[in-house]
């Protein structure tokens, strides 16, 4: 209900050329598990141990806990697999990915007094990685994408006192900012008509028509971060640390969507393609502190704030149809949009980390780490003053995201004084509301890309081992497995203000399984 209301709401909006959505600033704000070998073998789940660059992720009251510096590098090697489902059609796909995931400097300066040290460090940390495929294959589906783009349309008014409420083909234009980039697109390029007689914008299909449908997606691109942290140690039991940290963004996403049909006779069909690129960069605060009441025993907590990002998006997108006519002639049409570049500001969410430590007989580790964001509290912005040209997308946000929880264990069992093995595991919370996760409201399209993920809740399943080479030298590997099932919309339904569905949309079920080995190489001194 709240969506068709603030669909007629949004058309008063000067943003319609792009902008981002409410799905693109919770992919934008999220993290993945990432750290050392060491780390990531034990579920990241450094909270309360600190002395790892993992733990600096969690808590930066880790740095006081270094007992020298070190110089620590990571690489990793890994794939990620896809499979949909759409009412039986199978379709896979995979990217090999290789990563830098983290490089670091950590200094040490003992002291004296109750102050035993001063530490610092610098380091550079992948926190997400983009890169990966996924196709989706229908067949025989009872709509169209063509039948969205013509209801989305009609539903976008102009102006409601107009004796012509929806907009005639004159008023579909680029520069036109009271109509969405898709409406224009779709009617110059063929997917749409204008209906004189109604004076609604309708497909170009016959009522009934079945289709085949193929939505194709290649994602690449990172989030990086770059560390600056500061720390001490106070009488060997509080460890207190602040990071500044820098963020970079680089996003890039390519898609086509497909369909084929009959259309009475010969087959017939269109492409929709869009390319899409974000950069940009962003500033946080973290600080944190841990507490050792007994050799045996750590708490820990941390505060990260909302990263404050400034965002560029690069877009374009063109359209073809093809399909034959009465008279045996055969209709073709092509229509593509400007290459345009939208600037924005994106706000996400802060972060807390509440974390215990245990250390069990001198040999063995165990750590649990519990992380609370609320993304209800995501926020984009247009550094306008004059105009809000998001605060409906914000709406959304607020009404569809929720808090989620993350937990991560870990355990450690040092088998001699130069070996050790590791095992964890993490869950990360769904941070979607219940209804809206089970696809019952609609998603506003951002400017030609409908497409979106409703993401489910995601496991991580890790081990590893480490060796000592000598008191300065150390070499870990890591293992680590990801899986989340996920529901692919090629475009939103469009649901009554009585919750029924004026347009279905059919869901492709997505399952992503990820695989990657990391090796972790530091030298203490």
């Amino acid at each position: 209900m709240k969506k068709i209301i603030l669909l007629f709401a949004i058309s008063f909006i000067a943003n319609w050329t792009y902008g981002q959505g409410q799905m693109d600033a919770l992919k934008l704000s999220g993290t993945d598990l990432s750290g050392s070998a060491r780390g990531v073998a034990m579920g990241g789940a450094f909270g309360a141990l600190g002395g790892d660059i993992t733990g600096l992720m969690q808590n930066p009251a880790g740095i006081g806990v270094y007992r020298s510096s070190e110089v620590v590098m990571s690489l990793s090697l890994g794939s990620v697999n896809t499979q949909t489902n759409t009412l039986g059609t199978v379709a896979e796909d995979s990217k090999f990915n290789r990563n830098l995931d983290n490089l670091a400097y950590m200094g040490y300066m003992p002291l004296t007094g109750d102050v035993k040290s001063f530490h610092f460090g610098i380091s550079y940390n992948r926190l997400k990685n983009f890169s990966r495929n996924y196709q989706a294959v229908g067949n025989g589906l009872g709509s169209s994408l063509t039948d969205y783009i013509a209801k989305f349309t009609n539903l976008t008014i102009i102006d409601p006192n107009d004796s012509h409420p929806h907009p005639l083909p004159d008023e579909l234009r680029y520069n036109n900012g009271d109509v969405s980039w898709l409406s224009v697109l779709g009617f110059q390029g063929g997917l749409i008509q204008y209906d004189p007689e109604m004076e609604v914008y309708v497909s170009p299909l016959f009522d009934g028509e079945k289709v085949d449908r193929i939505y194709t997606a290649s994602e690449r691109g990172h989030i990086d971060s770059y560390d600056f942290t500061m720390g001490t140690n106070i009488l060997d039991m509080l460890y207190l640390g602040l990071t500044f940290s820098f963020t970079d963004i680089r996003y890039n996403l390519n898609s086509v969507y497909s369909e084929n049909f009959e259309f009475g006779g010969p087959k017939a069909g269109f492409d929709l393609e869009n390319s899409l690129r974000t950069e940009g960069g962003g500033y946080q605060v973290s600080l944190g502190a841990i507490y050792r009441p007994i050799d045996e025993l750590r708490f820990g907590l941390a505060y990260h704030s909302p990263t404050w990002y400034n965002l560029t998006d690069i877009y374009r997108a063109q359209t073809e149809i093809g399909y034959g006519l009465d008279n045996g002639d055969w209709f073709n049409k092509k229509a593509n949009t400007p290459t345009e570049s939208f600037d924005y500001t994106l706000r996400t969410p802060d972060r807390w980390v509440m974390s215990v430590a245990g250390v069990l007989g001198g040999k063995a580790l165990l750590s649990l780490d519990y992380e609370y964001t609320d993304y209800s509290k995501v926020r984009l912005g247009d550094n306008s003053t004059f105009n809000d040209g998001f605060r409906k997308q914000n709406e959304f946000i607020s009404h569809d995201f929720i808090g989620a929880s993350t937990v991560k264990a870990g355990f450690e069992y040092r088998v001699t004084p130069q070996f050790a093995l590791r095992a964890g595991y993490a869950w990360a919370q769904s941070p979607l509301e219940k209804s809206f996760k089970a696809g019952n409201y609609e998603v506003l399209p951002v400017g030609t890309t409908t497409a979106y993920i409703l993401d489910g809740d995601a496991n991580y399943y890790s081990f590893g081992a480490g060796y000592r080479f000598t008191p300065e030298f150390y070499i870990d590997f890591a293992m680590l497995f990801r899986n989340q099932k996920s529901q692919l919309y090629t475009y939103s339904p469009i649901v009554a203000d009585d919750g029924s569905k004026i347009l279905e949309s059919i869901p492709a079920d997505l399952k992503t399984n990820s695989v990657k080995g990391m090796v972790t190489l530091g030298y203490r001194f």
